[in-house]
């Protein structure tokens, strides 16, 4: 796996190795970002918040960014529903098995509380970790190694190190256009498969 201190020995930019990190780490979010708007597996994390008897509410990841799809109990059958209105909140005050959830920051509310202990699952939109150090990990299985050193090389300061007014729409446009190109043929399904058991002769035209 590449590190950050290979996407910058890919170039002589002359700057101090915490402002190549500060790019690194820009360029890696707009990815990120692009990366989201296409909804590819690639941020993409798993749920698992434990939540005590009693209790009715949870701290989710540090890295949720948002919730894929409707979170579950592990272990039931049925997605937990999405809190409708206040009136539906108001109307459990006693604990027991949660059947809404509503989230507020990096906090989930579950209604009513649960009085057993359970584990949340699900999946949700992934941010990416910081990146602060040459030998951090660079993200997306190299993925957009490339693309990130287009864009930190397009965007350089001048020869006096002012900071250059266009290094955001010019590092967006790298990266977006990077992952235009592999996002959505890497997270392509495959088509829906027809059921074996239909019966054609209900679709014949009339």
């Amino acid at each position: 796996m590449s590190t950050v201190a290979n996407i910058i020995e890919g170039f002589q930019s002359g700057l101090p190795n915490k402002v190549n990190i500060a790019r690194v780490h820009r360029a890696v979010r707009m990815i990120s970002k692009r990366l989201f708007y296409h909804q590819s597996s690639l941020v993409k994390g798993a749920l698992a918040v434990s939540v005590s008897a009693d209790a009715s509410s949870a701290s989710l990841p540090s890295d949720y960014w948002g919730m894929l799809s409707w979170p579950y109990i592990v272990g039931l059958t049925t997605r937990l529903q999405q809190l409708p209105d206040l009136e539906t909140r108001l109307a459990y005050t006693d604990d027991s098995q949660p059947l809404y959830f509503d989230v507020k920051g990096q906090t989930i509310y579950l209604y009513p509380g649960t009085s057993s202990n359970i584990v949340i699952g699900g999946d949700y939109w992934a941010m990416p970790t910081a990146i602060t150090a040459l030998t951090d990990t660079m993200p997306f299985n190299e993925l957009f190694d490339e693309a990130v050193k287009e864009a930190l090389i397009n965007s350089q300061p001048d020869e006096t190190g002012k900071r250059n007014p266009q290094e955001g729409i010019i590092m967006e446009a790298i990266v977006n256009k990077a992952v235009d190109e592999i996002a959505p043929y890497r997270d392509k399904k495959s088509p829906a498969r027809a059921e074996d058991n239909l019966n054609y002769d209900d679709y014949r035209w009339r």
